[in-house]
């Protein structure tokens, strides 16, 4: 029987029960059907309490949404993103990548002619993507390059420059260039790749694992867990003011001179006209991966995780009143609900956009063990609420 578009099997006992009660049954036709009624309200009741339901199915049946994504974003962790002009890619132990236009689902990448590899890094400056391909011991075999999303690939020989027992931590494009930050014998270090091989970027052997970088519109910056560095690719220098041990969490900019660094005593430092300002997002919280939202475009809205796990994220406005909000219940997520039901529990990686549509805004999460997804898009419509622009709300992919 199929009820509310759930299927509900028949105690085979019941159903011969009422074989051999048939005669009896029809001549107390009016309270046999009461009463048969009455035991699948039972049922239901039982079924509808066993479903797993972050809120009761009959409270929330009209606002709730489920959560319907792809099983490869189940118990993992998406690491980083990725976009060519064709597909959008994401960072698992493998690449993994779908069309843009969505005529394919997400798929293991091929790289170099094979899936059976780990992928210690990705990135894309919106036209190259860039594949770090480790052994079983997180060792850097080679970085790979495409620019026919995955027909070819071209290998960029970077253990000869970086060094054959060297660990990738991640690989990152800015202003077009690609850096790769690894570690080797207990030191951290930065490179980047100046179009015929892999040079330091000037941070070399430092002692603290190194956490990103950008391109503010003039000169790179780039973070360890304990410092700043800032300068041209190969000069990068430390910048003093918004140092804190083991405290310097995410990275931002708008590419238009401002850089954003947040830590883990709740501040977030901001950048602009060569000053140094403090913005209090939460008082003794140790906060995470941080970005500069720019729709709609009437405010100014920081997105930044809190480095505890199971707690989701902040929305700092800084249009007027500095409003904080939290784990999607404004400017971001619209449907609250649908968040607080399915992606709070997860620790946010970061966020990411693609490199040509400012309208779509992705989260990368670490959901393993949950059972649960860790990818979620939210979608910008500039018609929206009268012109002004509204977000969809997070749905999984």
């Amino acid at each position: 029987m199929n009820i509310f578009g759930y299927s509900i099997k028949l105690d085979k006992t019941l159903a011969t029960g009422r074989a051999k009660q048939k005669n009896a049954a029809l001549s107390r036709k009016g309270s046999g059907i009461a009463g048969l009624y009455a035991a699948l309200a039972l049922t239901l009741l039982v079924l509808f309490a066993g479903c797993d339901n972050s809120f009761s199915i009959f409270k929330s049946i009209s606002q709730e949404t489920k959560q319907v994504g792809v099983d490869l974003f189940k118990n993992v962790t998406v690491r980083a993103m990725a976009n060519d002009a064709a597909n959008y890619y994401a960072l698992l132990g493998q690449v993994v990548w779908r069309p843009i236009d969505g005529s394919a689902s997400w798929n293991v990448l091929s790289v170099n002619g094979s899936t059976d590899y780990f992928a210690a890094g990705l990135a894309s400056d919106g036209a190259k993507v860039y594949v770090a391909k480790a052994n079983s011991n997180n060792v850097l075999e080679d970085v790979y390059k495409t620019i026919d999303s995955g027909a070819t690939w071209t290998a960029m020989n970077a253990a000869a420059s970086i060094g054959s027992s060297a660990a990738v931590d991640w690989l990152k494009c800015a202003n077009g260039t690609l850096f790769v930050a690894f570690h080797a014998s207990g030191t951290y270090s930065l490179y980047y790749y100046d179009g015929a091989a892999f040079k330091s970027a000037g941070i070399a052997n430092i002692s603290r694992p190194l956490i990103d970088i950008v391109w503010d519109g003039s000169e790179y910056w780039a973070i360890s867990d304990s410092a700043a560095y800032h300068g041209a690719a190969g000069a990068m220098t430390e910048d003093t003011a918004p140092a804190l041990a083991q405290g310097l969490i995410g990275l931002a900019t708008d590419s238009a001179g401002r850089v954003l660094i947040s830590r883990s005593d709740g501040l977030v430092y901001s950048l602009q006209s060569g000053a140094w300002t403090q913005i209090t997002i939460k008082a003794s919280t140790k906060l995470g991966p941080l970005f500069l939202l720019t729709q709609p475009a009437a405010t100014k809205t920081i997105m930044v995780s809190k480095g505890i796990a199971t707690y989701g994220y902040y929305e700092y406005d800084e249009t007027g009143t500095g409003s904080l909000k939290e784990n999607g219940s404004s400017y971001v997520s619209t449907t609250s609900s649908v968040y607080l039901s399915t992606m709070l529990s997860k620790h946010v990686i970061g966020f990411w956009q693609p490199s040509n549509d400012a309208n779509i805004l992705y989260v990368m999460l670490a959901a393993g063990g949950t059972d649960s997804y860790a990818l979620y898009k939210n979608t910008f419509d500039p018609a929206a609420n009268a012109g002004a622009g509204a977000w969809s709300g997070w749905t999984a992919k």
